[in-house]
C-alpha cells in the first residue's frame, strides 16, 4: 500500500511539470479494453459490471500510450471504487458533431455532493463523507487526468448526483492527423 501511495505522489509530481505530449497513433477502444483487463480484480471485488462502448467513427488519438492508460486507469478505477455492489460502470467514446473526441466514464455509484465538485481536480482533494473515506487514495487521480488531458488540447469535467452516480467527460483531445479536433477559442470578429 505504501509503495502504491509513493508511486501516486511521484506521478503527481511528474504531471505537475508540463506534460510533454506524445504522438503515437492510439485506438481508444483497444486502450479501454486493455484497462478493463488490468482492472479485472477490482471489478470482481466490487461486483460491478463494466461496459465499453466505442463508436466505430471514433478517430485514432495522437497520444503517448502511458498518458492514455493513466487517464483511463484513474477515471475507470475511481468509477469502480465508488460504485456500489452490482453497480454499472460504462466507458463510452465517440466523435461529436464538431469533430471532437468525446470520452465518458459513467457510474451508478455513490455520487458527489455538488459543493465538492469544483475542487476535485485540485491535487490531494477527496470528497468528505463516511463512504468515501473507506477507500484508499490520496486525491491525485483527477488532478493527474486534468494535467494530461489539457496537455493534449482537451477539457475534462464532472457531473454527479448524490446517490445516483457520476459522469466524467473528456473532450477535444488531438486526433492522429496532428490537428486539434476542436478549437475552444472564439472566432475572431470581422
Amino acid at each position: 500500500h505504501l509503495l502504491k501511495l509513493i508511486q501516486t505522489v511521484l506521478d503527481s509530481a511528474r504531471y505537475e511539470r508540463k506534460v510533454e505530449p506524445g504522438d503515437a497513433a492510439l485506438d481508444l477502444g483497444a486502450a479501454a479494453h486493455e484497462v478493463r483487463r488490468m482492472l479485472q480484480d477490482s471489478i470482481a471485488r466490487q461486483s460491478v459490471a463494466l461496459h465499453v462502448e466505442v463508436s466505430p467513427d471514433c478517430p485514432t488519438l495522437r497520444m503517448d500510450p502511458l498518458h492514455l492508460r493513466q487517464v483511463l486507469l484513474n477515471l475507470v478505477g475511481n468509477a469502480i471504487k465508488f460504485s456500489r455492489p452490482n453497480g454499472v460502470v460504462t466507458v463510452e467514446a465517440e466523435m461529436d458533431m464538431l469533430g471532437a473526441v468525446v470520452l465518458r466514464v459513467c457510474d451508478t455509484g455513490i455520487g458527489i455532493p455538488s459543493e465538492s465538485i469544483g475542487t476535485l481536480f485540485q491535487p490531494f482533494t477527496q470528497v468528505d463523507g463516511a463512504y468515501a473515506k473507506k477507500h484508499e487514495g490520496v486525491g491525485l487521480g483527477l488532478s493527474i487526468c486534468k494535467s494530461i488531458v489539457e496537455a493534449y488540447g482537451g477539457t475534462i469535467s464532472l457531473d454527479s448526483a448524490l446517490g445516483i452516480g457520476t459522469t466524467v467527460l473528456v473532450r477535444g483531445m488531438d486526433c492522429v492527423d496532428g490537428t486539434p479536433l476542436i478549437d475552444l477559442k472564439p472566432a475572431p470578429a470581422h
